[in-house]
């Protein structure tokens, strides 16, 4: 199967789908050939057939009488589309004659097992399939039929959990559709994912860490939400987006959109001041991490008046962090830590978590107000708290904090040891921004220590992570690195200079982050 993301001609023909693709094409379509400009296309309609061939042949028969991108979206109806020669064996004439081929070798439990499951959308685990079909069958029963439709190939099993490939769910969901299930499974689907966000696991959840308990299963709370949207109910749709802020896709990338949240939030409806309050509390962060100030105070001060007035005054902190946020990162630092005063205040019994997440916000302004004494106090205290409750991303930024107070507290060499212990845990998939304020602290270190050449390289990092979402976390480092550059090209020489910034903005994120690490950990006083 092809890579997901942008391919060229090269990287797509790595894939034997898409090689299969592009020979079928050819065949009915002499004029067709894979290039750069069509390749991310192929590659795509080769990952949505699941890399069956059947599939990819009837589709690049069709490369005759559609371009690629007109076959891509035509893909929704599949069956339709993917027809077959009337030379074809007969149950091989298209692809709805293939999957009606398998489902009549089914007995009736394992079909209506089969077309319940179809309303997964990637992986799923077996406790899921057994509440998700408790109006068919007792939990032994379901798992039973579960390990029949992995041994008929009808389910995969990877890592302990399940999952059925586009093709088959389509189908899947077109027999519930047929037997007028399709609504009712979709609820069903849709009540067992709320019943997952409202774990208590979820309720406080620091920002933009991935809980394990969603992990690699976000596309089930994102199918049940774009579904109560589309059927009206806001409250489970705005309560399932909520939750959605608090996790990534991948580094730096929210699993909501901030227009699908404010869709949900617009869409009508009634819903609850409680989760009306969550879901602006989440629009909150996501304006935030975009630098709209504007936006993002407009929800927040909106949803801390409502959990102030519910008395929810632990959610009520984390919305004040959040607004803080968007205050650091436009430059307002006094505003911010009057906000954040005023969280640390409101939690007078906090859950760790959201005592932690606070202090640790207080840190990155104290030191931005050049506080070195209290922002070192802050990271400590939030140390101290992690030792309890375990938040690995949230130990790093503390620490690369506690590295900069350090560093104009006492030098170089004793602050270098608290940023190679950061260092060591950066490794890409956690926050964006620790990945860009470590190599932040890592140039005013390089700065001391009169290293110009790698400074210019780790800015120039820093500079390109600021471009990507995410990256309006530290705009506040924009106005400070603008003038640094303007020094080490002026020392330089604009070749050097130039060629060093290339460098930096080319240049693996991961290896750059090794390479800072074996340099600064030559001057360290060895890990605090």
């Amino acid at each position: 199967m092809p890579e997901p993301g942008a391919a060229t001609a090269e990287s797509a023909d790595r894939s034997s789908a898409v090689r299969l693709f592009v020979e079928r094409a050819t065949a009915v379509n002499p004029g067709f050939a894979l290039t750069d400009r069509n390749a991310t296309g192929v590659a795509a309609i080769c990952r949505e057939l699941d890399g069956l061939p059947l599939a990819i042949e009837l589709a690049a028969a069709r490369a005759n009488a559609f371009t690629i991108a007109e076959l891509a979206v035509r893909l929704g109806d599949r069956f339709h589309l993917l027809r077959g020669s009337r030379t074809a064996e007969l149950r091989h004439r298209t692809l709805h004659a293939v999957m009606d081929w398998s489902y009549r070798l089914l007995d009736d439990g394992e079909r209506r097992l089969f077309a319940r499951l179809s309303v997964f959308a990637g992986r799923f685990e077996l406790s899921w399939a057994e509440k998700l079909a408790a109006d068919l069958h007792q939990p032994a029963t379901t798992a039973a039929i579960v390990a029949a439709l992995v041994d008929k190939s009808l389910l995969s099993h990877e890592s302990g959990r399940y999952r059925m490939l586009e093709t088959l769910r389509a189908y899947g969901m077109e027999q519930l559709a047929e037997h007028g299930d399709l609504e009712h499974a979709r609820d069903r689907h849709a009540a067992l994912v709320m019943a997952i966000a409202d774990d208590p696991r979820q309720q406080f959840e620091v920002d933009g860490t991935a809980a394990q308990l969603v992990g690699a299963t976000i596309e089930q709370f994102r199918t049940a939400m774009d579904w109560s949207a589309d059927r009206g109910d806001a409250q489970t749709a705005q309560r399932i987006a909520a939750t959605l802020t608090l996790h990534r896709r991948e580094p730096g990338q929210p699993a909501v959109g901030r227009r699908q949240l404010q869709l949900t939030l617009h869409g009508g409806g009634d819903v609850s001041p409680a989760v009306r309050a969550q879901a602006l509390s989440g629009l909150t962060l996501l304006a935030a991490h975009q630098g709209d100030l504007a936006a993002a105070t407009a929800a927040g001060e909106e949803a801390a008046a409502l959990f102030r007035e519910a008395g929810e005054m632990d959610r009520y902190a984390i919305v004040l962090r959040r607004l803080a946020f968007a205050e650091i990162f436009c430059g307002s630092l006094n505003q911010a830590d009057a906000l954040l005063v005023r969280a640390q205040q409101a939690t007078a019994s906090p859950k760790l978590g959201v005592r932690a997440a606070v202090l640790a916000e207080r840190a990155l302004t104290t030191l931005l107000l050049a506080d070195w004494d209290q922002a070192a106090r802050l990271s400590d205290e939030v140390h101290q708290i992690l030792r309890e409750a375990d938040d690995p991303d949230l130990l790093t930024y503390t620490t690369l904090i506690r590295a900069e107070a350090t560093r104009n507290l006492s030098g170089p060499a004793a602050g270098s040891g608290w940023l190679c212990v950061a260092l060591r845990r950066i490794d890409g998939t956690g926050w964006l921004w620790n990945t860009a304020l470590g190599l932040q602290v890592a140039s005013r270190f390089f700065d001391d220590l009169g290293r110009p050449q790698q400074e210019v390289v780790v800015l120039s990092a820093v500079h390109e992570l600021l471009q990507r979402p995410g990256g309006a976390l530290l705009r506040w480092a924009e106005g400070v690195n603008r003038k640094r550059f303007a020094w080490l090209r002026e020392s330089l020489g604009a070749e050097r200079f130039e060629a060093l910034v290339w460098e930096g903005r080319t240049r693996p994120v991961i290896d750059l982050l090794d390479e800072v690490y074996r340099l600064l950990s030559r001057y360290g006083k060895g890990a605090p």
